[in-house]
């Protein structure tokens, strides 16, 4: 397996496979965010039933960031990826 230049790590466009999904057999999906302020980040997920979207569970967590919040440093996760 190949490996990232920037990181060391793999490039998973080599293991990762693109294929048509049928939804026939999804019973569950999630949902997360996080939202930075300060020196914290608060993340939150949600379960949902599916396709009623009914709330299973959800759940946050609040944390103090042990390093400094860049916002382009994390916009590979907040940017499309086409």
């Amino acid at each position: 397996m190949g490996s990232s230049p920037q990181r060391g790590t793999p490039d998973l466009r080599l293991i990762v496979r693109v294929e048509p999904l049928s939804i026939r057999n999804v019973h569950r999906v999630a949902g997360a965010d996080a939202r930075y302020q300060g020196k914290s980040i608060c993340v939150s997920v949600v379960l949902l039933e599916f396709p009623e979207l009914q709330t299973i569970e959800q759940t946050h967590l609040e944390v103090l960031l042990t390093f400094p919040y860049v916002p382009i440093l994390v916009s590979f996760r907040e940017a499309r990826a086409s």
